[in-house]
């Protein structure tokens, strides 16, 4: 009944995915065609992106960007994040010290800036970064491993400048929540969307802002297990696999009933 495409690139292949997908179709007409776009804050990539909206049902992405505002886009998005491989043990109690467990790379190399500044500081902080390597596993066992040595207890930080200069959730964002841990999360509007600073998680900006949140950790750490608790109670309560899972088939399959309920 459904088919989810990752990285579905019409163009791609000489144009050869585009010509699969439109066979398809025209094969299978009952078939539902999801794309899920995990990184649309590239502007190179959004005429790719509109190009393929009539070969698919829905589009469904966590990142709030320009390019769903185009009309051939209209009617087909989903804003939500992707499963977390069902629920998760209560973390450890929280440690004052922050913790990075994401991945430096081309599109997001001042990562090792915010880490060098951080440690110059004296602000406590453990790097684990993500190396990406392949672990032998199933990948849904492979995928809730890498959740499980998240829990750790500390505060997760995520950063959410590319190299573009634009700000943007990443998965981590929804994992530290979907996992029980306190997220301190670099600005980015598309959180709003989702989530309210100072209530479901900590923002920050500038250094000056990780001195504020780290003397929060030491000196006020109720407040900080507080917001680290609502944070994911309020993640489970509107995010959870089944809840993702609910939305997108009432997204895909029952929106007429729906409106029609709301009128």
């Amino acid at each position: 009944d459904l088919l989810i495409l990752d990285d579905f690139q019409p163009q791609r292949g000489n144009h050869a995915a585009g010509q699969i997908i439109a066979a398809l179709r025209q094969a299978r007409p009952s078939l539902t065609h999801v794309r899920i776009y995990f990184d649309p804050w590239q502007p190179e990539c959004w005429n790719d992106i509109e190009t393929g909206a009539d070969l698919l049902d829905g589009i469904w992405s966590l990142v709030v960007t320009p390019v769903w505002d185009r009309p051939a886009l209209a009617g087909k998005t989903l804003f939500l994040p992707f499963p977390h491989g069902g629920t998760y043990p209560e973390p450890p109690s929280l440690t004052p010290r922050f913790r990075f467990g994401g991945g430096v790379q081309y599109t997001n190399w001042d990562r090792a800036l915010w880490a060098a500044a951080i440690t110059r500081a004296g602000l406590p902080q453990r790097i684990e970064a993500s190396q990406h390597q392949e672990d032998n596993r199933d990948p849904l066992e492979s995928y809730r491993a890498y959740m499980l040595r998240a829990q750790t207890g500390e505060a997760n930080l995520n950063f959410a400048r590319r190299s573009n200069g634009t700000r943007t959730l990443t998965g981590r964002t929804f994992e530290t929540l979907a996992t029980g841990g306190l997220l301190v999360q670099e600005r980015s509007d598309d959180i709003d969307f989702f989530f309210v600073a100072g209530r479901h998680y900590l923002r920050f900006e500038t250094l000056t802002d990780l001195f504020d949140i780290a003397a929060l950790l030491h000196q006020e750490p109720a407040r900080a297990e507080a917001i680290r608790r609502e944070g994911a109670a309020f993640f489970a309560e509107r995010y959870s696999d089944a809840k993702l899972i609910a939305y997108l088939d009432q997204f895909l399959f029952h929106r007429e009933s729906a409106a029609r309920a709301a009128a």
